[in-house]
């Protein structure tokens, strides 16, 4: 095992190593080399081209000359029919020497928010966002407000907070395609598909994860369309098709792989660890469960690390294995509480509760749902209610179980996902069937799917 991961360690270095010598490598392209090689470069590697006029934009703003950064721009127009780059070094040549500098500044902030994300979580990102949001709105930058606005939306969305992702995601995509910048816009579609999914609107979700790709085909974000092919696997999954959600997750995975994204691959595993568990291949599951959850360990992405850990241990509780998942699920909660969304905090809580109570530790069970509900506040959740009503069901209290499973009847908030109203539907069912018994347990849900979204497409302006 130490010796696989010393691997990973390696094929990650190695892979960071190559991406900055790809982007060095193009600079000296544009300083030395022929228009037709680097226009093809520039159509062959499009990120590496957008990396690449991030460092000339940065030099710029500190007094180096424009001609590199007007080069590389104006081959990626040739490259890719989309003049969206030679536009904004137009703009940025107008601007003042301080206002250079704040730009890059700005757009410095909110990558640190990107980098933040898996470390420090939504909460330690967003304020990075809005902190970039406010400085290019100080500036004006219509294309730094959009893609700040994207990244905030995104955080939105992560957190469960769809009415604000959708505001915030609408507005970055109309700033977007007002400038042209179609791969802001495309990523802002693509999200607004995710939040489209969870509210149960597949097939509103299915058309915006389409649209994202057209946008994406048009500047050769890779990234980007495997993010589409893996929710439109999430989506295939929903309706039942195991097997059409599968090619897509591995199609997805492939492509990540052949393109060194571990992140993204991550992703992709844990969805086909979530359609192996759905079929009963525990051993499967467990596999690319922990081959995941070795990438986000390795890449110190401890947000994502918690999804895995809370799947794992709803895996152990499908296979009976109590003690393994109320470990899993502990250290998913103690990551959670540093670093959130508080959602994913209550739901972890949750399910640590019910695996606490299959094991006789109803006390322990009973301090994870007070410390749930308190966390929630007000907007309790079905799943939630239904998981007290479980608990007061083992503790032979029947008349409270009565009112939670009342309580998780009720129609379902409008910022719950379709996935929680069916298992509040198979609570109050189950608590039909055996309300006279004690001590019952019902099976856990599914797990936890992953969905590409945000900074993990690459939510970046140049």
């Amino acid at each position: 095992m130490i010796g696989a991961l010393a691997i990973r360690c390696l094929a990650l270095a190695a892979s960071m190593t190559q991406s900055l010598q790809n982007v060095a490598e193009l600079r000296t392209l544009v300083r030395d080399g022929s228009d037709s090689v680097l226009v093809e470069r520039t159509r062959q590697r499009p990120d590496e081209t957008r990396e690449a006029l991030r460092h000339l934009l940065a030099d710029a703003a500190a007094g180096a000359s424009l001609a590199a950064l007007e080069r590389l721009a104006g081959a990626y127009a040739v490259a890719w029919g989309d003049s969206f780059f030679v536009r904004q070094v137009a703009r940025f040549q107008s601007l003042s020497p301080s206002d250079r500098q704040a730009k890059v500044a700005a757009d410095s902030i909110r990558r640190a928010g990107n980098a933040a994300l898996g470390r420090s979580g939504v909460n330690a990102a967003m304020q990075a966002w809005r902190e970039s949001l406010r400085r290019f709105e100080m500036l004006d930058d219509t294309a730094g407000i959009a893609a700040a606005l994207g990244n905030i939306g995104s955080g939105f969305f992560m957190a469960q907070e769809y009415d604000s992702a959708q505001a915030y995601l609408t507005r970055s995509r109309r700033l977007a395609e007002s400038i042209g910048d179609y791969r802001t816009a495309g990523n802002a579609v693509g999200t607004l598909g995710s939040v489209r999914k969870d509210r149960g609107d597949l097939r509103g979700a299915s058309e915006l994860y389409a649209q994202a790709s057209e946008l994406r085909e048009r500047t050769g974000d890779a990234r980007g369309l495997e993010s589409d092919r893996n929710n439109l696997g999430l989506v295939a999954e929903e309706l039942g098709d195991f097997a059409g959600a599968r090619r897509a997750y591995e199609a997805a995975l492939a492509a990540n792989r052949a393109a060194g994204r571990a992140e993204p691959a991550a992703t992709n595993l844990v969805n086909l660890g979530n359609i192996a568990s759905l079929e009963s291949d525990y051993a499967e599951a467990a596999a690319r469960y922990r081959e995941a959850l070795a990438i986000y360990r390795e890449r110190g992405n401890r947000a994502d690390a918690a999804s895995v850990l809370h799947n794992l241990g709803l895996l152990a509780m499908r296979r009976g294995d109590y003690p393994v998942a109320v470990a899993a699920l502990s250290e998913a909660v103690g990551i959670y509480r540093r670093t959130g969304p508080a959602a994913e905090e209550v739901a972890a809580r949750s399910d640590l509760a019910t695996a606490r109570a299959a094991t006789g530790d109803l006390q322990g069970a009973r301090a994870q749902l007070q410390r749930a509900e308190t966390l929630a506040g007000a907007d309790l959740s079905a799943s939630l209610a239904l998981a007290r009503a479980d608990l007061a069901v083992q503790f032979n209290r029947l008349p409270e179980a009565e009112r939670h499973y009342a309580r998780a009847a009720r129609p379902a908030r409008r910022r719950e996902t379709t996935r929680s109203a069916r298992r509040r539907s198979r609570g109050w069912d189950w608590y039909c069937s055996c309300a006279r018994t004690t001590r019952a347990h019902r099976p856990p849900s599914s797990s936890r799917s992953r969905r590409s979204v945000g900074p993990a497409t690459g939510v970046r302006p140049p």
